[in-house]
């Protein structure tokens, strides 16, 4: 998990709204390739992993084998994601975990100085 610090020079709100249409965006061409299941990273993937679990109708899974749909809320650093060789999709991705990451879907693009506070975030 990855901390916020002083390099994090602004901050962007993900909203609720945001979260809708990023799926409305997504989810077509996420439902054409036709996965088998999906494996979320907890704790952000979990949400983001839940509402396409409904929407594409496959089952979330524990197991990951080629035909599973790795989902996350970020791609920060690129860190998390790297180490998979399947498909993956996250709802905001920086430009360092852009580069480090293959077979990535996301949505939003933002430098690696901003922080994002995603809606279901407590303080």
């Amino acid at each position: 998990m990855v901390e916020r610090t002083e390099q994090h020079k602004s901050i962007m709100m993900y909203s609720y709204k945001m979260f809708n249409e990023t799926i409305e965006k997504l989810a077509p061409e996420l439902k054409a390739k036709s996965y088998k299941n999906i494996y979320a990273i907890p704790r952000g993937g979990l949400i983001f992993g839940t509402y396409l679990s409904h929407i594409l109708k496959i089952p979330m899974t524990h197991n990951i084998d080629d035909g599973t749909l790795i989902v996350d809320d970020i791609c920060d650093t690129g860190e998390t994601l790297k180490s998979f060789r399947n498909d993956k999709v996250c709802l905001v991705a920086k430009d360092l975990g852009i580069k480090r990451t293959k077979n990535l879907t996301y949505d939003i693009g933002v430098e690696d100085d901003v922080w994002i506070k995603f809606f279901w975030e407590v303080e």
